[in-house]
């Protein structure tokens, strides 16, 4: 959590450094939800996948846009989100059932140049660029069905790699709103290009996700 901390401090830091001099600014904070589907599955001996299961994760994120023209700008975006997935297995051994859960959670930091056209009172916008995550907290647990619920059985140990880094798209509509504030509604994909595997069999771990948020956009430069 201390690496949290300092990231998180530092964000601050360059945000309010550099707008103190930019002269087209804004600062957005946005909310929302993130779909994922962990390619991470039970240790467990004698076991078989049935089936694997998505979850939708809350997500936030803080971010600081500069404008270099008045249809381009570049954004750096602070988020915490978590991602993970869902399988059932069958125990073969014992001819029985269970759930194998993953939640990894990231403090990530993208860098996205973006690039919009005003439509009236609305902005559509679209950019491309790169994001890199450190994992804060991890989570792989196996739940038994016991009279027909779930119930903790057992947590498996499993080392990744502390830093993911990837390519993020996004797409995002905008509302003007009173004093230039802007109401906006975002869709992003992420893709991982790093495998956060250690394991030293063919075992490839790469995390991708998608987010929809909603948030506010406030000027802090003319």
């Amino acid at each position: 959590m201390r690496i949290c901390h300092l990231a998180f401090s530092l964000f601050l830091f360059l945000v309010l450094s550099v707008s103190s001099k930019a002269q087209n600014s804004s600062v957005s904070l946005n909310g929302g939800i993130t779909y994922s589907n962990s390619p991470i599955y039970t240790l467990r001996d004698n076991s078989q996948i049935l089936t694997t299961q998505s979850i939708y994760k809350p997500t936030i994120a803080l971010a600081y846009n500069h404008w270099f023209r008045p249809n381009f700008f570049l954004r750096n975006e602070l988020s915490f989100k978590t991602l993970g997935g869902n399988s059932l297995n069958r125990h073969l051994d014992e001819n029985d059932y269970f759930v194998h859960s993953v939640s990894l959670s990231f403090l990530s930091l993208s860098l996205l140049p973006i690039i919009e056209l005003e439509l009236g009172r609305y902005i559509v916008s679209a950019g491309l660029g790169a994001s890199a995550g450190i994992l804060v907290t991890s989570k792989f647990a196996n739940y038994q069905f016991v009279n027909l619920e779930l119930q903790l059985a057992e947590l498996e140990m499993r080392e990744l790699n502390n830093l993911d880094f990837g390519l993020k798209g996004i797409f995002e509509v905008k509302r003007i709103i009173a004093n230039d504030f802007r109401v906006s509604i975002s869709l992003a994909y992420y893709k991982g290009l790093r495998d956060l595997s250690q394991s030293i069999s063919e075992e490839r771990i790469y995390m991708s996700n998608s987010t929809m948020k909603i948030g506010l956009e406030i000027p802090i430069g003319k």
